[in-house]
C-alpha cells in the first residue's frame, strides 16, 4: 500500500493516476453491462423484449377488463315466468311461431324441451297438427295433453289475416 492510498477505501476504488480512474469506471460499466446481458441470457430476452412484453401484458389486461365490464353491463334481463290462474285462463301460443321464452312459460316445458321444440321446428319445418309435437324428444302423449289447452295452431289463412291486421 502506498502512502497516498486511504486504508479505508477498497482496493478496486483506489487509483494511482487520473487516467486509471477512467479505466476503472469503464471496466465497471462493462461489468454491469455484462452482468445485465448474462441476466437476460437466463431468460433469453433482451431488455427491449422485456419492455415489449410488459406493455403487451398491460394492454391485454386492459382489454380483458374492458370486455368483462361490457359483459357485466350488457347482460340480458332474466326471463320472467308468469304462472297463475289468470295466466292459465288467457295464455295461448301458436306452436309454429312461439319462441323459446313463450314455450318455457308452460308448466311442463323446461328450458331444454323448449329449445328442442324450436330446433325441431327449424329443422323439420312447421308443425301440421298438435300431435306433430310428439316428434320432439321429451314430449309424449301425457305431456301433450297437459299442454293442449295452451296451444293454438293457426292455419295459413288465419296467419294471412292476422298479419294483414297487424299492418
Amino acid at each position: 500500500m502506498s502512502s497516498n492510498e486511504d486504508p479505508q477505501e477498497p482496493a478496486d476504488r483506489q487509483s494511482h493516476a487520473p487516467g486509471e480512474a477512467r479505466e476503472n469506471a469503464g471496466s465497471k460499466d462493462e461489468a454491469n453491462q455484462s452482468a445485465s446481458w448474462r441476466r437476460s441470457l437466463i431468460l433469453f430476452l433482451t431488455d427491449e423484449h422485456r419492455e415489449f412484453l410488459r406493455w403487451t401484458m398491460v394492454l391485454l389486461v386492459a382489454v380483458l377488463a374492458a370486455e368483462w365490464s361490457w359483459l357485466v353491463l350488457e347482460r340480458p334481463d332474466p326471463v320472467l315466468l308468469n304462472r297463475g290462474d289468470t295466466f292459465r285462463n288467457t295464455y295461448r301460443i301458436d306452436i309454429n311461431r312461439a319462441t323459446w321464452a313463450e314455450w318455457i312459460q308452460l308448466d311442463d316445458v323446461g328450458p331444454s324441451t323448449a329449445s328442442r321444440i324450436v330446433a325441431d321446428r327449424k329443422v323439420n319445418g312447421p308443425f301440421r297438427s298438435l300431435e306433430d309435437l310428439m316428434r320432439v324428444p321429451g314430449i309424449g302423449k301425457a305431456t301433450l295433453e297437459k299442454m293442449r289447452p295452451f296451444l293454438v295452431l293457426q292455419s295459413s289463412e288465419e296467419k294471412a289475416v292476422s298479419s294483414a291486421a297487424r299492418d
